[in-house]
């Protein structure tokens, strides 16, 4: 069985067709639990209003998403475990394909799919993978913008899923995937699994405390060069982005102050990658 956790939050206006692209799924074997994070709109009204017993709805006090998710964690009870957030989208078949591939690979307990991100302008595919396959170097395929995994493209088992980085409120599905991805093998399928609204998120061009960033809490570690050059490459991104988007220096500085040595170290590999 498959379990697919969904986070939310004052969803009142899209919650329903996110619902109804999991309940119409060809493959059925599946839960759905929604960890309702304190909400103050009719998110639980329009989720009491669909009938099915394969609904669980979770209530609790607002204590952030990565909170929620971990709760949903605890509760699920399938062998997998999807995420899918309160505003996107599955697509059909998703879960028949993804099942299938857990038949084609026994070996992977990380089954991911193809999702298509939508902006204002266009819809951009995650991977130009045109066949079933393993994914040997997730890392390397995610640098050269080959291959991508996100929350709602992926199902993987239970019993090794890490938990979420719950201090973080920006950039803590990023680390998420990772772990993940340092924490079994890796399947892969062109299906079309999910449609991500980028810009969506509640937090999404709001400037937070420093420490809840992505940039403060992640360590440039292991020993998987990409995975390194990947992680310099979003620090860089982050100084840039408090010196020139937010106009707080101060931010930059601490940022380059609490990750020196990794940036000291690394960025001489991060400039050869970036060349060849």
């Amino acid at each position: 069985m498959i379990s697919i956790i969904i986070p939310l939050y004052n969803k009142e206006n899209c919650i329903e067709v996110t619902l109804n692209s999991v309940l119409s799924q060809s493959y059925k074997n599946f839960e759905i639990i929604v960890v309702n994070d304190g909400s103050k709109d009719n998110s639980v009204a329009v989720v009491e209003s669909i009938k099915d017993s394969r609904i669980r709805l979770i209530n609790k006090e607002n204590e952030g998403v990565s909170k929620t998710r971990n709760r949903g964690i605890m509760e699920a009870k399938g062998e997998w475990v999807l995420f899918l957030d309160a505003d996107d989208k599955m697509e059909n078949g998703c879960l028949q394909a993804l099942i299938d591939l857990s038949r084609q690979y026994p070996q992977a307990s990380i089954l991911c799919g193809n999702f298509i991100t939508r902006t204002e302008n266009d819809d951009i595919s995650s991977s130009s993978i045109k066949e079933n396959c393993l994914i040997y170097d997730p890392f390397k395929l995610i640098w050269k913008k080959i291959w991508n995994m996100r929350l709602g493209s992926f199902i993987a088992k239970k019993e090794s899923l890490p938990q979420y980085p719950e201090d973080m409120a920006k950039g803590e599905d990023v680390l998420y995937c990772f772990n993940v991805l340092n924490n079994g093998i890796t399947a892969y399928t062109p299906h079309n699994t999910m449609v991500y609204v980028r810009g969506n998120s509640e937090v999404s061009g709001k400037l937070l405390p420093l420490e809840k960033w992505l940039y403060w809490e992640m360590a440039v570690k292991g020993t998987n060069s990409y995975q390194k050059i990947i992680y310099i490459d979003i620090l860089i991104k982050g100084i840039l982005v408090y010196l020139l988007k937010y106009k707080k220096p101060s931010y930059s500085f601490r940022l380059m102050f609490r990750h020196f040595t990794s940036i000291l170290v690394y960025t001489p590999l991060y400039v050869i990658r970036k060349i060849f």
